[in-house]
């Protein structure tokens, strides 16, 4: 666990010296960095289980030294993914007994009147904002780095919500914490709404907002393109608090 530990600490502060963005260590020339640089990429080498530099020659270890700190990284990366799909997983899985028919609720939920009231979070408003029909989503050309694609045959809802900080200073925007669910129905059937690795995914989404700043977040759900020929038109979205048990309908 230690050596986990200390190997992740020297790849950190590896990278953050190989990318330049460490101003702790300034007016360093290039000299002096490739030698930091390379006396933190030993290190971490020699506390790797797989490496023995006494079967590198000289010319070889410089290599070695490289591979080594892009295999952390990939190793890195990995692991986080596979964090944030554990954590998706289990709020798909999570039992859901807050289930509303017909556009009312269950016994088991408290209908609330407003989507502020649901996520209780303190100093916003929640605007929606329309919907849209897409086949992917973002668009190509957007600055996002997840992007979906919709099955043949079917489409995205993508419905918008603009929140805004109504107060004079930052707050912590966590939807997280409400852990909601969202369920669009029309044309006699019901869809679930997704939780994706979209970082404007109003499920999902935990970031700051400045004082008076509006950011726009989305629903989304994968639905037959037959569904919404005619457009969303008779569409509502339900979306509930399974912390709160409180939910709101939304007509599109």
């Amino acid at each position: 666990m230690k050596k986990k530990i200390l190997t992740i600490s020297l790849l950190a502060f590896s990278m953050t010296i190989l990318t330049g963005c460490m101003n702790a260590i300034p007016d360093l020339s290039e000299e002096d960095m490739d030698k930091v640089t390379t006396y933190m990429s030993m290190i971490l080498l020699e506390h790797d289980v797989n490496y023995n530099s006494k079967l590198l020659s000289e010319e070889e270890k410089p290599v070695a030294i490289a591979v080594e700190i892009e295999r952390q990284a990939e190793l890195a990366r990995i692991e986080e993914e596979e964090r944030l799909l554990k954590e998706i997983q289990e709020r798909e899985n999570a039992p859901d007994d807050i289930e509303v028919e017909g556009g009312g609720s269950s016994s088991s939920s408290a209908s609330a009147s407003t989507l502020e009231d649901v996520v209780e979070i303190e100093g916003i408003s929640i605007t929606y904002a329309g919907s849209d029909i897409k086949d992917t989503y973002p668009d190509s050309g957007e600055a996002m780095a997840f992007t979906m694609s919709s099955a043949i045959g079917n489409a995205f809802i993508v419905s918008y919500f603009d929140v805004t900080n109504t107060t004079d200073t930052i707050i912590s925007l966590n939807f997280a914490d409400a852990q909601l669910r969202g369920k669009f129905k029309g044309n006699g059937s019901d869809y679930t709404a997704l939780t994706t690795l979209l970082f404007d995914d109003l499920m999902l989404h935990n970031d700051v907002l400045g004082a008076g700043e509006t950011i726009r977040l989305v629903v989304v759900s994968e639905v037959p393109e037959s569904a919404v020929a005619n457009g969303v038109d008779g569409f509502t979205l339900n979306i509930r608090s399974a912390i709160n048990k409180k939910s709101v309908n939304i007509t599109l």
